[in-house]
């Protein structure tokens, strides 16, 4: 009986096996055929399934050599459901063609983070006039590539913070500046001036000019208004305010407003001119670097920076890999130089040797402390060494990431715009949707 020859139909393909074969995997769909099965066809005594016979030749070599190994030109969604019909374990796939099903997961999860960070289209609210007028204003504000008019707003915007990071940086220099009246002769100045500390210097007792100062304060004040009107118009706010670019708008224009009153304060007198102060001063200031990271708002435009955040995301493990391989390196290489160099005054403690291994790690090699002797110089090139073999192997894998996530929103961008394409009216060909 279990010799008896048994003749197999499917996708129009006939396959002819015997059930001594069949049944070596008897908890398969296969491994349980009978005349008395739906599939089985009395009249010309065969079973007859409609399924895809490339992918069966190699189900059926699975029962012959007890080995399942894919083709490698179908893709794997339709392996699987293949293997689902067949009842057929995805365990049982040989570990060298283990690599397609493999691929075909990560893409997956690639294509569901694209879809969670690119498609996010609220409903429109047909409810009134004002929810109209507010979900465009949304989108307006919030989505680059919604109109025309976003598209320019968004530039304009993009410029205007460009202009306030180059007004950030410009009034650092003295060429941008000037000095207040009566500074020269202020005791406090006078102080100051003999720390020899240029900063505290042009910081306390010198101003921007004042179309440089007006150009910032309406830059901030069109900031304000933006950040308003974009909380004013989102309609989930809960969703709005745990947003990273949020909280960057909320501390950087609070820290410019701060700045605007505390400038104020020190050039009418409501503020003393005292080092409390200053440090106070000094501290709302560096929150105002925080109108720096407004650049990343082009990720909503250009879809490339956002890919990169997103592969950096997921590759979380190797870069934690990387920082682990590279502290202990370090550390390790840091303090053998310095017990080398223990004549070396350079090398005077544990943490800065290992400040040493990282520069030279990276290759960057400031010369700010250098070995002086033959121990010292045979531990430097194992240094330069292992930084030129350990630090690429991660960041291989974190670029290969990046390439997935770039070709594969390449791709779905390119099938986004066929489906956006309007069909062509001449064209008499149906195309089912499916």
């Amino acid at each position: 009986m279990t010799k008896e020859r048994i003749k197999l139909c499917v996708g129009g393909l006939y396959f002819t096996t015997s059930a001594e074969v069949l049944s070596r995997f008897p908890e398969t769909k296969l491994g349980q055929i009978s005349p008395a099965c739906q599939y089985y066809d009395g009249t010309t005594d065969e079973y007859y399934f409609d399924r895809d016979p490339d992918v069966f030749s190699c189900i059926l070599n699975m029962y012959r050599t007890s080995e399942l190994h894919l083709p490698s030109n179908i893709c794997g969604n339709a392996i699987r459901r293949e293997l689902d019909f067949w009842e057929i374990p995805e365990n049982q796939i040989s570990e060298c063609c283990w690599l397609i099903m493999f691929q075909v997961d990560q893409g997956e999860e690639i294509n569901k983070d694209l879809a969670a960070n690119f498609d996010k289209s609220p409903k429109e609210d047909t409810g009134s006039p004002c929810g109209k007028v507010r979900d465009r204003l949304w989108k307006c504000l919030d989505q680059p590539n919604y109109s025309r008019i976003a598209k320019i707003w968004n530039t304009v915007f993009m410029l205007l913070v460009a202009v306030s990071a180059i007004i950030y940086c410009l009034e650092t220099m003295f060429e941008f500046r000037e000095f207040l009246p009566g500074a020269s002769s202020n005791s406090s100045y006078r102080k100051f001036r003999s720390g020899n500390n240029l900063k505290i210097e042009l910081l306390m007792f010198t101003k921007v000019y004042d179309y440089v100062y007006v150009i910032d304060v309406i830059c901030l004040c069109i900031f304000t208004v933006e950040l308003i009107l974009h909380f004013l118009s989102c309609a989930q706010k809960r969703k709005f305010m745990k947003r990273f670019l949020t909280w960057v708008d909320i501390v950087s224009i609070s820290g410019g407003w701060s700045v605007f009153l505390s400038e104020i304060g020190f050039s009418h007198g409501f503020v003393p001119k005292t080092y409390d102060m200053f440090v106070l001063y000094v501290v709302l200031r560096s929150l105002y670097i925080f109108r720096l990271f407004r650049f990343l708002r082009l990720s909503e435009r250009f879809t490339g920076l956002k890919v990169i955040f997103l592969a950096i995301n997921r590759s979380k493990s190797e870069l934690i890999l990387l920082m682990s391989c590279f502290t202990i390196i370090a550390t390790v290489l840091g303090s053998i130089q310095y017990y080398c160099e223990f004549e070396n005054n350079d090398f005077d403690t544990i943490p800065i040797s290992i400040w040493w291994a990282v520069v030279t790690m990276t290759t960057v090699g400031y010369g700010d402390y250098v070995p002086s002797g033959v121990c010292g110089y045979l531990v430097g090139s194992v240094c330069s060494l292992l930084g030129i073999l350990v630090i690429p192997m991660p960041i291989a894998v974190i670029a290969a990431n990046f390439n997935d996530f770039y070709k594969r929103n390449q791709q779905r961008q390119q099938r986004l715009k066929k489906q956006k394409r309007p069909p062509d009216p001449c064209s008499a060909v149906k195309v089912n949707p499916c």
